[in-house]
């Protein structure tokens, strides 16, 4: 007996080379064009050290594009965890205290 099995549809579909799919691409192409930003502005004035100093933009870039956290894309995982921050947490029977001594009641 043969099961059909319907496809995984939680990964986007790699269109670049089978390797990196729209948003890993805008990615990089984000990084790349604040390197090349960084050093047509700033080449005038620093002239090689600016080169060396926009990589941090083509990291950047390779970061956000590639790495994965608990199974997500890194955009995304960060998204979730700033939401989960700013998130108002309530602590049920927590009550209040006037001052920092707390007495025992058995």
């Amino acid at each position: 007996m043969v099961y059909n099995m319907p496809p995984d549809t939680r990964e986007r579909e790699k269109i670049v080379g089978g390797v990196l799919d729209i948003m890993q691409l805008a990615w990089l192409a984000a990084g790349f064009a604040l390197y090349v930003i960084h050093a047509l502005i700033m080449f005038r004035f620093v002239n090689w050290v600016c080169l060396v100093v926009g990589i941090v933009f083509l990291i950047w870039g390779a970061v956000f594009a590639l790495k994965k956290k608990d199974d997500m894309p890194y955009p995304r995982y960060l998204r979730y965890k700033i939401i989960y921050k700013m998130k108002t947490r309530y602590f049920v029977n927590a009550g209040f205290h006037e001052d920092l001594e707390f007495s025992e009641k058995l």
